[in-house]
């Protein structure tokens, strides 16, 4: 059988000029019919437990693999009451058990042990990826196994704001270098990320912000049990003292004087036993207008549309995805300063900014901004905010990322080849 390949441009019934399949050529693989980047995406943190890194590393690997790329994850499966976000499907690999844990002001996971190496040691023999894209690089678990094991490329991405503790990290100091070595290239998520890290260890790095599906986020449907009336103020995130839910309950009896109408809607929990310490914290006068609904994942659009207006009261972070959603929502969004270039950064010039991270402060941003959205419903910043979010949609953050694996594989460029489909075609007409 005749075994030279005959490329296809997408939606096209006819395959390309000699001149156009030799510069596709180059991204054919004989492996078995496939583009050969193939990329694994390592991470402790992913589904079933919710947060930033996990949505971060499902539509960067979605989003990979619609352009071509053969993205999987790697990561572990830690014990849990309720599964919540996408099931699996046959790209996610699951090298063991994780244990999840709270540690220095924020959760994460641990996937570790003998059994899991040498799992992770046959699915790296087995899968030959070309690079392994690490998330959350110094996290103890699979990125440590990774760097024993594996002489691949490798790149990172930081994502944690290292919750102002570095006096306690710098005890560990040794460790964070060693791991930080280990990487061609460093990706930070924010001018913060960049920061965080940068006060323990010194290395190059470029900054792609977080993505968001804009298009997702911006076609909820209000929840109607919640359209009586009240002005509701969303809330969303893990229940940790890092993002800061007791200032939001503290400002609240503040906020009922002004505006008794006010309903505070808290999505998110500490841990899956549920939230009844954080009911308790809500002061006596403010929790009849405090409804808790618990951890949300697909039903996260209608719940941005039933807000109207988001609050983002953190003493930590990096970036915040939770703001990109918002805007895409199309919803004004109050916040305390915890990202520290956050006066900076592109995504947050329309939010409403307290003086500092305080009850008081936050109550001096949050009385004004209510009026202004119960007025005309802040439209010019909800303009400017859909604007701004089209420049963080997944498809334009996917792309930059591609061009650091091409960069740090020394491949040409891809950028023509992007829509290029996955399967070809043989010129026996077997496809693959």
């Amino acid at each position: 059988m005749d075994e030279r390949v005959i490329f296809y441009a997408p939606g096209a019934d006819q395959p390309l000029r000699p001149s156009g399949a030799l510069f596709f050529a180059a991204f054919y693989d004989k492996r078995g019919g496939q583009f050969p980047m193939k990329v694994a995406l390592l991470c402790e943190n992913y589904y079933p437990t919710l947060g930033g890194i996990q949505e971060h590393v499902y539509h960067l690997a979605q989003g990979l693999r619609r352009v071509g790329v053969d993205a999987k994850v790697i990561t572990g499966l830690p014990r849990v009451k309720q599964w919540r976000g996408p099931r699996d499907e046959d790209w996610v690999l699951r090298v063991g058990s994780g244990t999840r844990y709270g540690a220095l002001g924020t959760a994460s996971a641990s996937t570790f042990g003998p059994r899991v190496a040498w799992n992770l040691h046959k699915t790296l023999a087995r899968e030959r990826f070309d690079l392994v894209h690490v998330h959350g690089p110094s996290d103890v678990g699979l990125p440590v196994l990774l760097y024993l094991l594996s002489n691949l490329p490798t790149i990172a991405t930081l994502h944690s704001p290292m919750n102002d503790m570095a006096r306690v990290r710098r005890l560990f100091r040794g460790f964070y270098r060693w791991s930080m070595a280990r990487h061609q290239a460093v990706i930070a998520v924010s001018e913060a990320a960049r920061l965080a890290m940068g006060k323990l260890v010194t290395f190059d790095s470029e900054v792609i912000p977080n993505g968001v599906d804009v298009r997702a986020m911006s076609s909820g449907k209000p929840m109607q049990r919640y359209r009586d009336g009240k002005f509701n103020i969303l809330m969303l995130g893990r229940l940790e003292p890092r993002n800061g839910p007791d200032l939001m309950f503290n400002a609240l009896p503040e906020i009922l004087k002004v505006h008794p109408d006010v309903r505070l809607l808290v999505a998110g929990e500490e841990k899956p036993s549920g939230t009844e310490r954080h009911k308790a914290m809500v002061p006596q006068a403010a929790r009849d207008n405090v409804v808790f609904l618990g951890s949300v994942f697909e039903e996260r659009p209608d719940v941005y549309a039933t807000a109207d207006l988001c609050v983002l009261p953190a003493r930590a972070g990096t970036f915040s995805i939770i703001l990109l959603e918002a805007l895409a929502a199309g919803k004004p969004v109050v916040a305390t300063p915890f990202v520290q270039a956050c006066r900076k950064d592109k995504h947050w010039a329309t939010v409403t900014l307290s003086d500092d991270i305080s009850t008081e402060s936050l109550v001096r941003a949050l009385v004004p901004a209510i009026a202004e959205a119960k007025r005309d419903g802040a439209s010019e910043r909800v303009r400017q905010g859909r604007e701004i979010v089209q420049a963080f949609d997944w498809s334009a953050v996917c792309g930059k990322v591609l061009g650091v694996y091409e960069r740090v594989l020394g491949w040409p460029s891809t950028a023509l080849a992007v829509n290029f489909p996955k399967t070809c075609e043989t010129h026996a007409g077997l496809r693959r």
